[in-house]
């Protein structure tokens, strides 16, 4: 025993200057076991130095002659917050709300986030390998949607395609988005001048072989909209222009009935009424459940795209 405990020391005071020091979170045999994997393995870069307890009361503790901190003491104390590179968690043994706080704090102060399956989960101690950075959709308690970005590229190739409220914060990342395919013709439709003018030069700078074309259009203006299917046909619409801020729909509810549901409505009519391959309504979380203007207004926008889909 006391050769191997000579051996343990001799190999992690070796290696401690090349290892990233980590905070393992958890206090339970699984977690002391990992610490352990760590401190012998040869093919990880990573190095206990403290153990982290979701419960305040088991602070000031030692195990595996490592201090014990209070999880709220490890972004709040300047002190700790310098000795540690990351934290190393095991999904499964953190609820959520813990797992996000510590996802956003890590994010905050530049720490990263180490994940590993139980122990019963390995088979050796190979599978120490197993340790990994957290992604964000890691975070997510779902399988994350994967998109067809090729059937996509076909739905979209050599199509005229209208945005609606193209200039706006989710409008112009359509516009990024679709420009990265083989689309034919580009029709940008805002009212807001200047941010327009912005989001075409973009396009028009970074993909100079597409035909872009920004068109000052208040989809509330039927005619003028109607103007605009008359002249291009487009093949397909993206319709993203809205009023989004709450509190301000709050004070003006009329406008916002005027752009949410009067303005879809015209934009979905006239898809129909032009032959639009495919139509895209872009709706908000606020529209389930709605408790506040803005949310209803595209809830009622949602259900009138959808009757108009089946007639």
């Amino acid at each position: 025993m006391l050769i191997r405990v000579m051996f343990d020391y001799a190999k992690s005071h070796n290696l401690a200057g090349v290892k990233v020091p980590v905070l393992i979170y958890g206090i339970n045999a699984s977690n002391i076991d990992i610490a352990r994997l760590m401190n012998h393995s040869d093919k990880l870069k990573y190095k206990p130095i403290v153990f982290i307890s979701p419960e305040s009361k088991i602070a000031s503790k030692r195990v595996m002659n490592l201090p014990v901190y209070y999880i709220g003491d490890i972004f709040t104390k300047k002190k700790i917050t310098t000795q540690f590179s990351g934290i190393v968690i095991t999904p499964r043994e953190i609820d959520r709300k813990q797992k996000q706080w510590i996802a956003e704090e890590c994010v905050k102060y530049r720490k990263e986030l180490l994940s590993t399956p139980p122990m019963e989960d390995w088979s050796g101690k190979e599978n120490i390998k197993t340790l990994k950075k957290v992604k964000i959709e890691d975070l997510l308690q779902r399988i994350p949607i994967q998109i067809d970005i090729q059937s996509i590229g076909q739905n979209l190739e050599n199509k005229t395609i209208l945005i609606t409220g193209a200039a706006g914060s989710i409008g112009s990342e359509i516009v990024r988005q679709v420009c990265k395919f083989k689309i034919g013709k580009l029709l940008l439709c805002d009212v807001a001048e200047s941010p327009l003018y912005q989001i075409s030069m973009e396009v028009k700078d970074k993909y100079p072989t597409i035909e872009c074309i920004p068109l000052i259009v208040d989809v509330r203006n039927v005619t003028l909209i109607e103007s605009v299917f008359e002249k291009y046909t487009p093949h397909v619409v993206y319709h993203a222009a809205a009023y989004k801020h709450v509190p301000l729909m709050e004070e003006y509810p009329s406008e916002a009935v005027l752009a949410n549901v009067l303005g879809s409505k015209n934009v979905a009519d006239l898809s129909v009424k032009y032959n639009t391959e495919i139509f895209v309504m872009i709706s908000t979380d606020k529209a389930v459940n709605p408790s506040n203007v803005m949310g209803a207004s595209k809830r009622i926008a949602e259900i009138y795209t959808i009757f108009i889909s089946k007639t």
